[in-house]
């Protein structure tokens, strides 16, 4: 039962890191690191109180973070300090750390991660092509009174407003009320995939995903050799060695041998005496 119990202690921590806490008759105490009040085994008895202590998520991309989570028990609820990583550990900090740190919130709510950097991208193309568009003139020949882009507050909303989108002859492609087909100003707008803050910061955005997923790879292989050298140095101590075990069998079968061998010798000796003073 102390084996089981142990077992299904090592399995916890693959979820969410937790605390432990051993009481003098030998029983345990099990609560959850981040959140030290909520207790999932006391003893006997589960969740403090008989009841079944529940985790719950709650994911909603225009907040920040963006990713909650709630301890319920028969205490009441009581949401995770912060939900980070750090605080919950195991798989589920891992879903936080995704969540919150990597995607990110936002730039209305946070401006964090990748969703931040990716509203940071979207606000500077609208605002600097309109800034170029209202410099220019249409092919009406008339300077432009009408944006490329309507009010951006991140990648989730970037839009074409309707007047440009009806009328492409709205578009200032032109620097000169004279030559309104020069296209020098159309020119500059699409100089603007140098800026460093548009087409470069994007591709920045992208390496980034890919770096993060190398990492993640690297990480996990580097876990797993700790995992394994930790595990083979822990059963050596409180494992069962096929060697030892069968070293202290052949001590044992000869230990009996040589039993039988001095039981045997004692008899023959008795029957030898019996004989004798027959």
């Amino acid at each position: 039962m102390r084996d089981q119990r142990q077992a299904t202690l090592e399995s916890l921590p693959k979820l969410a890191d937790i605390t432990v806490t051993t009481e003098s008759n030998g029983m345990i105490d099990v609560a959850l690191t981040a959140d030290t009040s909520q207790v999932l085994v006391s003893g006997v008895t589960a969740g403090a109180t008989a009841t079944t202590v529940t985790l719950g998520s709650a994911y909603d991309a225009s907040t920040s973070p963006a990713l909650t989570l709630t301890v319920t028990s028969s205490s009441g609820t009581s949401t995770l300090p912060d939900a980070t990583a750090s605080a919950v550990g195991g798989q589920i900090g891992a879903d936080v750390y995704v969540a919150n740190t990597l995607i990110g919130s936002p730039d209305s709510v946070g401006n964090t991660g990748m969703l931040g950097n990716l509203d940071q991208v979207a606000i500077n193309l609208a605002n600097k092509v309109n800034t170029l568009q209202g410099g220019g003139y249409d092919n009406y020949g008339n300077l432009s009174t009408y944006s490329i882009f309507g009010t951006t507050t991140g990648a989730g909303d970037i839009a074409v407003t309707t007047q440009v989108a009806d009328d492409p002859n709205y578009i200032a492609a032109s620097s000169s009320a004279s030559s309104k087909l020069d296209g020098s100003n159309a020119t500059s707008i699409a100089n603007l995939r140098s800026d460093t803050t548009i087409v470069p910061a994007y591709q920045t955005l992208v390496t980034a995903v890919g770096q993060e997923v190398s990492q993640a790879s690297s990480n996990e292989a580097s876990q797993k050799v700790l995992y394994d050298a930790i595990k083979a140095q822990r059963s050596s101590v409180s494992g069962i060695s096929l060697d030892e075990e069968t070293v202290s069998l052949m001590s044992y079968q000869k230990a009996y041998e040589a039993s039988a061998k001095f039981i045997t010798t004692i008899d023959d000796m008795l029957s030898t005496i019996l004989a004798m003073k027959t």
